[in-house]
């Protein structure tokens, strides 16, 4: 299935499993699936962290291969932007 053909929703249930399975030492991390949008032929995927990440290069590393994974096993075009840490939301 091409990348502009699935839905949010679709696009949610294919990166679920990936996201919920990472972690980044103590940190988890969670998809905001309300947010997922279809720009330019690539699907932005909304990610947040359980607390904030110190130092940040494990964790933004962790995310970029996390990005590749996906793109790679699901063949959709991807790009992961990390939202604020679920502690900050008061979720």
């Amino acid at each position: 299935m091409e990348t502009a053909e699935l839905t949010p929703s679709e696009v949610a249930d294919k990166v679920r499993g990936y996201v919920a399975k990472t972690t980044v030492g103590d940190i988890t991390l969670w998809l905001d699936e309300t947010r997922i949008k279809l720009q330019h032929e690539i699907w932005r995927i909304p990610i947040r962290p359980s607390r904030e990440p110190n130092p940040l290069f494990p964790y933004y590393d962790a995310l970029a291969d996390l990005e590749q994974e996906m793109q790679d096993k699901e063949g959709i075009n991807i790009s992961i932007s990390s939202g604020d840490p679920l502690n900050l939301q008061g979720v």
